[in-house]
């Protein structure tokens, strides 16, 4: 059984480590990075690799506000 999400976010704000790891592999196991994937796919003006660094360091700065779960 999948652990809820807000709870996985709750304790990631409060500062656990593996709660951070664990919604990582929540977003990723959500294919989190499809929509992404596919514009990264139409445009080639970047490079892949930076905007999926970019991602996921938005994804860790923004942990401790989120306030409501849904599609970005």
């Amino acid at each position: 059984m999948q652990p809820d999400v807000y709870e996985v976010v709750e304790r990631a704000q409060a500062g656990d480590e593996e709660a951070k790891n664990q919604l990582v592999v929540m977003m990723m196991n959500d294919k989190c990075m499809a929509k992404l994937s596919r514009y990264l796919y139409r445009n080639r003006l970047m490079e892949p690799d930076e905007v999926r660094g970019e991602f996921w360091l938005g994804v860790a700065k923004s942990i401790h506000k989120v306030k409501r779960i849904g599609d970005p």
